[in-house]
């Protein structure tokens, strides 16, 4: 059938024979809609988008809210950096009950296929990946279906007409959860679908206001924020729709809510060039007084914005440990990773190794240094995962740096850190000791490629030549060496339930550092802190990550200022 969409509200099917309002059961994956052609069915045009805001595709969902037949969705999403998707799912009902869920998910370019079929006593999964196939079957139903990844990374859902039946026909209110039995249909297996309803507000949808609420959606290894109509849980937007975000054609959402810049904290543009790069940043000081103290922010790994803001995740990691800063007296410089923002390559060049990314940020430290309201001597580099590999490093060839702070960053060699990252993110997935295992070949089979020169023989699609070169530059460096090295007073905060730095770094780190520096550092394990240094929620997997009412947790903050006005620069006030 061919999905067809309209604009303003969606059209009604006229009657087929006797009409009936088809009833949702909680425990079944059901949606009403029209027995009739996809021309009659009234269908919503949704537009998707990228991290950018890049217009990327577009989907229509077509799901009346009564009478029987099949509900059905169009999903096209063109490739950016990715492989393209494109979806083609149906829900068939019978007086309200589930008949049959048919779902197939194929990547053009790879030719791979998911399929999953759920009827009203069975649920059965298909994926072929070239020639091999892999089947699976259940005996019974589940309450939904979505796609979730075990591995690391997001591998989010790929079907909204899934995701309707799960929440039409409820009405949301503050404060409401559930847990609901779904079927990931990328490893088919059973998981747990947590749902809780945190924001009521009124939208704009065609000019018109509807009452709205702001649901999260966590699975293990994926998190959603979703709108949804409050009286009726229809669909409004969605972001990870097969890795990007679905909006209602018409439909105005509220920016991201962002950390308020304290009274007493004044913010001004800041910007260096390079050969290869032109940087942007901020640097945040007091409103009052001169000759501050100064921290540098140095992010982790990824695009990562000045506010360590990446992929539409906003943690505003930077732009909170800024302003709190800045409270104290501090000023503070954070900026754009190459390629992002205000930070733009200027020649055909995208390189951004280790050196590279060293080089950014003594270009920072020479343009503090003709600043004359800094204090040169009470300098402090804070690397965050990625960062504290860059913070030592810099530190022991600059000059006048008063501190490095390590925020999860790692202490051993990269190889040995992603292994660990990989099985201890699988493990907190649910993946199986088998899967662990196969993915570990693979990924050490990788590692060997890349370290040895020989990427460009790789038929993985998306290892790229820059990102082989930023990957074989983290290999090569042994962050042992440099820490024996090190002699600025030294901080590192480690969190207890982070699965991509693990607690054992503290240890690694405590066994580089000399006795001297060991015995002047201060190195802190907080129990329940993630990656992100934010308070873990259920298990600490990744799926929490995405969750936008998490913060900076409260103790990670308060010990990096406390420690910061410890410093020998600072007076030991």
């Amino acid at each position: 059938m061919r999905a067809i969409a309209t604009s303003g509200r969606p059209r009604r099917c006229p009657a087929a024979g006797r009409s009936r309002r088809a009833v949702l059961p909680v425990a079944a994956l059901l949606a009403a809609t029209c027995n009739q052609t996809a021309a009659d069915a009234p269908c919503a045009r949704f537009a998707l988008y990228g991290p950018d805001d890049a217009l990327l595709g577009e989907a229509d969902l077509c799901d009346p809210p009564s009478a029987p037949g099949a509900a059905h969705e169009r999903i096209d999403l063109r490739a950016a950096r990715g492989p393209s998707v494109a979806v083609r799912s149906t829900l068939e009902l019978v007086d309200g009950r589930l008949r049959r869920f048919v779902s197939l998910r194929r990547s053009p370019q790879s030719g791979d296929e998911v399929r999953i079929e759920q009827a009203a006593g069975s649920t059965r999964w298909r994926l072929q990946q070239g020639l091999a196939v892999d089947r699976r079957s259940w005996p019974r139903t589940y309450d939904g279906v979505v796609v979730d990844e075990v591995l690391p990374g997001f591998e989010p859902s790929a079907s909204l007409v899934a995701w309707q039946a799960l929440l039409r026909d409820r009405v949301w209110r503050a404060g409401q959860s559930l847990t609901l039995e779904v079927i990931n249909t990328r490893r088919g297996t059973p998981t747990a679908l947590q749902i809780a309803a945190r924001e009521l507000r009124p939208l704009t949808l065609d000019g018109r206001s509807i009452a709205a609420v702001r649901l999260f959606a966590h699975l293990p290894g994926a998190g959603h924020t979703i709108w949804v109509e409050q009286e009726s849980g229809r669909l409004l937007a969605m972001d990870g729709v097969a890795g990007v975000r679905a909006r209602r054609a018409g439909l105005q959402l509220p920016p991201p809510a962002r950390l308020p810049l304290p009274a007493s904290v004044v913010e001004e543009e800041a910007a260096v060039a390079g050969p290869q790069v032109a940087l942007g940043g901020t640097f945040s000081h007091p409103a009052a007084g001169s000759r501050w103290p100064v921290i540098v922010l140095i992010h982790g790994s990824g695009p990562m914005d000045r506010d360590e803001n990446a992929g539409g995740m906003f943690l505003d990691l930077f732009r909170t440990i800024a302003h709190r800063a800045g409270e104290r007296g501090w000023a503070a410089l954070r900026y754009d990773k190459r390629g992002v923002g205000a930070s733009r390559f200027l020649g055909e060049s995208h390189s951004a190794t280790l050196d590279d990314l060293a080089g950014d940020v003594h270009r920072w430290l020479g343009w503090l240094d003709q600043r004359r309201d800094v204090d040169r001597e009470c300098r402090v580099l804070i690397g965050h995962s990625e960062g504290g590999y860059l913070a030592p490093l810099v530190a022991v060839e600059a000059t006048q740096v008063a501190g490095v702070v390590l925020l999860a960053g790692p202490a051993s060699r990269l190889d040995y850190v992603v292994r660990a990252q990989q099985r201890l993110i699988m493990r907190a997935h649910g993946a199986d000791a088998a899967l662990i295992a196969a993915s570990s070949r693979q990924q050490d089979a990788l590692l060997r490629v890349v370290a040895s020169g020989r990427d460009r023989m790789l038929e993985t699609p998306g290892v790229a030549d820059e990102s082989a070169r930023w990957l074989r530059s983290h290999l090569e460096h042994d962050p042992a060496t440099v820490l024996q090295r090190l002699r600025a007073p030294l901080l590192a905060i480690y969190g207890g339930a982070d699965l991509q730095v693990p607690r054992s770094e503290a240890e690694q780190l405590a066994g580089a550092l000399p006795t001297a520096a060991r015995e002047r550092a201060a190195i802190v394990v907080l129990e329940g802190i993630d990656h992100l240094l934010m308070r873990t929620s259920g298990g600490g997997d990744l799926g929490w990550y995405a969750d936008p009412d998490r913060a900076l947790a409260p103790e990670v903050l308060d010990a990096l200022l406390r420690w910061l006005e410890s410093l020998p620069c600072r007076g030991a006030r």
